[in-house]
């Protein structure tokens, strides 16, 4: 069942912040990083980010987890982590097609790691285009996605 979380509770930012580590070092090897720049992020800054989170799981352990921001009628993703024990099973994409469907926005954007196929897959499936790329690191390229709605 997909759900809002109230990130701001401690022990939920320390599920998401073991969460995200989880999937940043699956994500960092599909992408090829050998030495991929480390999540600085604390569990506290993740209580105070200002994001609004969704998850879905099982017995209050979260299998993935959806944060974004809406300013302006754009919806900007900010986060999206499965655990490596749910990969391949659709609940990403569930999370995302939840938001795209409940939050009113005319746009939505999202960076994701030009190496992370099955993201690219899965943004293109649900028709976000690239618009652009960035490297805020030397090796680490992303690419902007955006999404009109309507």
């Amino acid at each position: 069942m997909i759900r809002e979380i109230d990130i701001r509770r401690e022990e939920v930012a320390e599920q998401v912040w073991y969460l995200q580590h989880a999937a940043y070092r699956i994500e960092a090897q599909a992408a090829g990083l050998r030495n991929p720049p480390p999540i600085r992020e604390t569990a506290g800054e993740l209580r105070s980010c200002g994001e609004t989170f969704i998850g879905c799981g099982r017995a209050g352990d979260l299998a993935a987890v959806l944060s974004y921001r809406v300013s302006g009628g754009t919806l900007d993703i900010r986060r999206l982590m499965v655990d490596p024990s749910f990969l391949r099973q659709g609940i990403g994409e569930r999370l995302l097609a939840h938001v795209l469907r409940g939050v009113p926005h005319r746009r939505a954007v999202v960076l994701v790691s030009e190496g992370n196929a099955p993201a690219l897959a899965l943004y293109r499936k649900l028709g976000f285009r690239e618009r652009g790329r960035s490297e805020p690191l030397p090796g680490v390229g992303l690419l902007r996605f955006e999404r009109e709605n309507g």
